[in-house]
């Protein structure tokens, strides 16, 4: 073997152990110290008629209180409950500690007791001196555990190994963001996505994650007889955001899951139908089904699904990097967008409109900036086929693909081929459009009020709804212009569209100070060598189709989602404006505001920002401690 080639490997060898001892030593002497360092450990259980811990000076009862006195401040990292209570219990406690300072404080905490799980645990990470427990009533007290050990936290060790490994590839594989942004692009997502799902376990944070699951579970029996559980139940009803907030109570839910998907086993008769946006969860209908052929326990089965969909994410945005003709690192900056590889992590149905509409716009953008050349009409067919593809899913989008009207004349061998691709793109376009335009006419003409709609939204009615807006059709333009006008910004450049969690929600608005200078500068910001602008012909169309697309997504969530007759418009959320960026992008591209910058300090910049962000919403979020 050459002698620079074992250089390398050993240099990497030497950094990877390197990165892993670090990340022990910050775990054990960072967030262990007063355990691991100083010693302090302790182990007091109290349980009511026993004998009274030998570290507690007095155990006081009154009512549904029992108030627990330390001799002396003790250092308490976790207390553990037992409730004997039929359903789920909020409980709350009060802690008296002293503080870094040593000043006496007192502190009211609140958490929720689940029976399933058998205990409840609770972070104190204080100086207790009282602690009083309040009983809610219906609930007896089994045992209270006030205890602090050193703990090796597995998330955050490994979220501690992926922090210090992008470091590392940031500062010192420069050439990573030039001769393969794709791969480095493509392997950060896939990092960060894996270790979303994994710290994630089985949770339904994802915005309505409990249908998306639902349909998945379900069309990978191949519709018909569905095989039901009380697990599966569980997930259909939508497990509670506080069913744990600790590493303990993660594991215990997990347990519970996997014991229960084997409890009350059945079969269901479901009729699926046909539906178009049943395309976006086949591949994760697919990893379901890997999952039960090799008998894998409930929360792997759960996770496998949503890896199909990080995995499809992670394709797609290789190839639109890899085929981005200029700037490839606009597409780069767009894969990593916190928020889409949070989705990308869920059962979801937008991830394969994400991609395909990604994929179809850096087709077309292949065609119109490099001309006639061998493949051009083959990329030109295929943006066509992915924008149609991808629309499934959500049909509002499938405008996007007007775009193909817009391309060079000579591309084409002959008018004929010329005119039967025209038509193909309206075959598209219009067959795509029908999915949700033609039920809205059927319906209307039926006269079929009260049957539409849905519910979620309060009272809404599709046919209603359409009738007003055809009775007042000024003051509906008006509503609608306002609306857009009014969340433009945030939408497209905030943390709300760019850095949101679903239930776990958005960064805090101090991450904008960096969000937003970002987006900026990818948006209008560019090198000389690499600078991306469109003609005017085709800034120009990309905005009437733009503002086309923004009229359908505001029309049908105001149609399907909003009271009749409403004076605002309900259900938009600031991801349905994803697939529009990389177009607005690119109407706001210009050659005035160019960059003397390295080409790898340009790519850092677009994939490091976006992925610290990611991570930041992972130790803020996700992690459970």
């Amino acid at each position: 073997m050459d002698m620079n080639v074992l250089k390398k490997i050993l240099k990497e060898v030497v950094a990877a152990v390197l990165i892993i001892a670090l990340a022990f030593g910050i775990e054990l002497i960072g967030f262990n110290y007063r355990t691991f360092v100083k010693g302090e450990t302790a182990d007091i259980l109290y349980q009511p008629g026993g004998e009274v811990p030998e570290e507690l000076e007095a155990v006081e009862k009154k009512y549904y209180r029992v108030r627990l006195l330390l001799k002396e401040p003790t250092y308490i990292k976790k207390m553990q409950v037992i409730l004997n209570t039929p359903e789920k219990t909020d409980y709350s406690f009060y802690v008296r500690y002293d503080n870094a300072f040593k000043a006496e404080k007192l502190e009211k905490i609140t958490d929720a007791y689940w029976p399933e799980l058998g205990s409840g645990f609770t972070n104190l990470d204080k100086d207790v001196k009282v602690l009083t427990l309040s009983i809610p009533k219906g609930a007896e007290l089994v045992s209270v555990r006030l205890y602090s050990s050193t703990a090796l936290n597995k998330y955050r060790l490994l979220f501690l190994m992926m922090v210090l490994f992008f470091l590392y590839v940031i500062f010192t594989k420069k050439q990573w963001f030039v001769e393969h942004l794709d791969w480095t692009t493509a392997g950060a997502i896939l990092i960060l996505g894996c270790f979303t799902i994994f710290s994630q376990g089985v949770i339904e944070n994802g915005w309505d994650e409990q249908i998306h699951f639902d349909r998945a579970y379900q069309l990978s029996f191949g519709g018909g007889a569905v095989k039901t559980n009380d697990t599966y139940e569980l997930l259909c009803e939508r497990l509670a955001k506080d069913c744990y907030n600790t590493a303990e109570e993660k594991e215990l839910l997990t347990q519970y899951l996997n014991d229960k998907y084997h409890s009350n086993e059945g079969t269901a008769e479901y009729n699926l139908g046909v539906n178009c946006a049943y395309t976006g969860y086949l591949l994760q209908a697919f990893g379901i089904w890997v999952g039960r052929l090799f008998h894998l326990s409930f929360n792997r089965l759960f996770m496998l699904g949503k890896l199909m969909n990080l995995l499809l994410y992670v394709v797609g945005m290789f190839f639109a990097i890899r085929l981005m003709p200029k700037k490839k690192e606009l597409i780069a900056a767009l894969a990593m967008v916190p928020t889409q590889v949070y989705i990308a992590t869920t059962y979801t149905y937008d991830v394969p409109l994400n991609v395909f509409m990604m994929l179809g716009m850096v087709l077309w953008l292949k065609v119109i900036l490099e001309g006639k050349s061998e493949k051009a009409f083959r990329y030109l067919l295929g943006s066509v086929l992915i924008f149609g593809f991808g629309s499934l899913a959500k049909a509002v989008y499938i405008p996007m693909i007007a775009v193909c009207y817009f391309v060079p004349g000579e591309i084409f061998k002959d008018k004929k081929q010329k005119r039967l691709f025209f038509g193909l793109v309206s075959a598209v376009l219009i067959a795509v459009l029908m999915t949700f335009v033609l039920p809205t006419l059927i319906w209307n003409a039926n006269n079929e009020i009260g049957t539409t709609g849905d519910p979620r939204g309060g009272d809404t009615d599709v046919v209603l709804q359409l009738r007003s807006i055809l009775a007042y059709p000024l003051q509906y333009i008006k509503l609608f212009c306002k609306e857009v006008i009014s969340e433009f910004g945030s939408y497209f450049a905030g943390t709300a569209g760019l850095a949101c969690f679903g239930r776990m929600r958005e960064l805090s608005s101090r991450w904008s100070y960096i969000l937003i200078p970002w987006i900026f500068g990818m948006t209008f910001l560019s090198r000389k060598e690499d600078c991306l602008v469109m003609e005017k012909k085709y800034k120009l169309s990309l905005g009437v189709i733009l503002f086309v697309v923004l009229g359908l997504i505001w029309s049908a969530l105001y149609l399907s989602y909003t009271p009749v007759g409403a004076t605002h418009i309900s259900g938009v959320q600031a991801r349905y404006y994803y697939p529009l960026l990389l177009p607005l992008m690119l109407i706001l591209g210009n050659k005035r505001c160019i960059i003397d910058i390295r080409q790898d300090v340009y790519g850092r910049l677009a994939v490091g920002i976006p992925a610290l962000l990611m991570m930041a919403g992972i130790f803020l979020k996700m992690i459970v401690i």
